[in-house]
C-alpha cells in the first residue's frame, strides 16, 4: 500500500491567492486547514485558521497578556483591515518552512517515518504529471491509524520492523 493509496482530497490554493479568499476557503471549506503551492505547484505551506486569528491579536498584547483587557478588540474590522488586498503569502509567516511532503509511491512506513520525524500530523502527498508536481492529497496521522486498524496485514513491510520497548 502507498501513500497515493490513502491520500485524502484537499485543497490548495496558490501563495499568491487573496489573503480573504484563504479565510474564506478555510472557514467555509470541508477541511480544516489547506496547502498553499507556489507556481510549479510545490507545497510551501500547510495553512490553518489560526494563522489567521494570530492576526487579530496586536504585538503589544501578545507580549503583554495583561493588557488583553484593556485593549477593544473589533476582531472582524481588524481581520478586514489585516488582509484586504493583500496575498496570503504577505500576511502569514513561514512557521518553520515547506510541509513535510511524501511521493505518491511512499510505502505507509516511509510515511510514518515522515510524520515522527517531522513531529506533524500530516504530510502533503506529491506525485507528477507530465512533468510537474501535483499534489494528490494528504495523509493524516490518524487517517494513516485508521486505515491501519481497518484494513490490517496490508502493510507487509510493518511485520519487519522490530517494535521499540
Amino acid at each position: 500500500m502507498y501513500a497515493r493509496d490513502i491520500a485524502q482530497p484537499c485543497r490548495t490554493m496558490p501563495l499568491e491567492s487573496d489573503a480573504l479568499e484563504v479565510v474564506q476557503a478555510l472557514v467555509f471549506g470541508p477541511d480544516p486547514y489547506l496547502v498553499l503551492v507556489d507556481a510549479a505547484g510545490v507545497p510551501q505551506q500547510i495553512v490553518q485558521p489560526m494563522g489567521f486569528v494570530r492576526l487579530l491579536i496586536p504585538d503589544f498584547v501578545a507580549v503583554q497578556p495583561g493588557l488583553a483587557s484593556l485593549f477593544g478588540l473589533d476582531g472582524r474590522e481588524r481581520l478586514r483591515r489585516t488582509v484586504a488586498g493583500r496575498r496570503v503569502a504577505e500576511c502569514l509567516p513561514p512557521e518553520g518552512g515547506r510541509p513535510p511532503v511524501v511521493a505518491a509511491e511512499a510505502t505507509l512506513s516511509q510515511v510514518m517515518l515522515c510524520l515522527v520525524g517531522n513531529n506533524s500530523q500530516l504530510a502533503v502527498v506529491v506525485g507528477r504529471e507530465r512533468g510537474a508536481s501535483v499534489v494528490k492529497g494528504v495523509v493524516t496521522a490518524r487517517g494513516l491509524l485508521r486505515r491501519l486498524l481497518e484494513h490490517p496485514g496490508q502493510e507487509r513491510t510493518l511485520d519487519h520492523i522490530p517494535m521499540q520497548s
